[in-house]
């Protein structure tokens, strides 16, 4: 091999490297939930989301709008944005991004405002659904009440599609995966591919019927290394990791039981926070 042709070679493996790199280190969520009464302990729902991102500032707050529903949990940037709550009227929701779409297709921000507009607006999943119609931006949202759990994709334009369940498990990261919506993947990062394949093999390997630890243990799971486990640590060369969680489980009685776990900002340690949300907290 001439010494033209080691330069080539060297360039083109060079440039594998980065394009793994940077296919690994892609913003990452991990979404997924459950419904049914032999599947969730108490016979409610479950529902859950891992953040994984580059270092934000982030708090836990009970927010009580001048106009919607109060909600409780973790608000993020500037704006401070609802990224994963529960409002008063037991409606959770939280966002990852669509990944695998081109960022040239996406509305920046987005999400995050489709989010903030369910938590304020809608009082149960299939409320939630109805107003999601007219969404533009590419993302992906699960909720969930204590009767149903579901997850929608807004594809570039404005097609919004969902799943439904009443009994069963649902699971979500940063690629379309309904059938209808599959077409408008472009490069899927392995890190969503492999997250997807790992929390579908805990929700069906879970001892049944699971609970908020059940859920809590698959937010933990270390299973795939670094940048592509559901918890992710990171490495050198990679800016995002995870940096929020929370887990709901609502109960027969309307009270929710809530885990989140956040880093406020940069590397500050976690802070962790447990607690049952009742609707009569929401008025205080």
């Amino acid at each position: 091999m001439t010494m033209q042709q080691n330069s080539r070679a060297s360039l083109t493996a060079a440039c594998a490297a980065i394009s793994l790199a940077l296919a690994a280190d892609a913003s990452a969520c991990t979404l997924f939930a459950a419904a049914g009464a032999d599947i969730v302990e108490g016979g409610g729902t479950l529902v859950a989301k891992v953040r994984d991102w580059s270092p934000v500032r982030q708090s836990v707050r009970l927010v009580k709008p001048a106009q919607g529903y109060a909600y409780y949990g973790l608000v993020s940037g500037r704006n401070e944005w609802v990224n994963m709550a529960v409002n008063e009227k037991g409606l959770y929701a939280a966002i990852s991004a669509a990944g695998s779409v081109p960022k040239k297709l996406r509305q920046p921000g987005a999400g995050g405002r489709q989010v903030d507009h369910l938590i304020r607006n809608a009082a149960s999943v299939r409320e939630a659904l109805v107003k999601a119609r007219d969404f533009t931006g590419a993302t992906n949202i699960i909720l969930a009440d204590r009767h149903e759990v579901a997850f929608i994709e807004v594809l570039p334009g404005g097609t919004v599609l969902h799943r439904v369940t009443s009994h069963g498990t649902l699971a979500h990261t940063n690629h379309y995966v309904l059938p209808e919506s599959e077409p408008h993947n472009g490069k899927i990062a392995q890190s969503s591919l492999r997250r997807y394949e790992r929390i579908g093999e805990l929700l069906a390997s879970s001892h049944r019927p699971m609970n908020l630890e059940s859920f809590e243990a698959m937010i933990r799971d270390r299973n795939d290394g670094p940048d592509n486990s559901i918890w992710r640590t990171g490495t050198e060369t990679s800016r995002h990791r995870t940096i929020s969680a929370s887990a709901a489980q609502f109960m027969p009685d309307g009270s929710v039981r809530f885990f989140v776990t956040y880093r406020p900002s940069g590397d500050e340690d976690f802070v962790t926070v447990r607690t049952t949300v009742r609707p009569e907290n929401f008025r205080k």
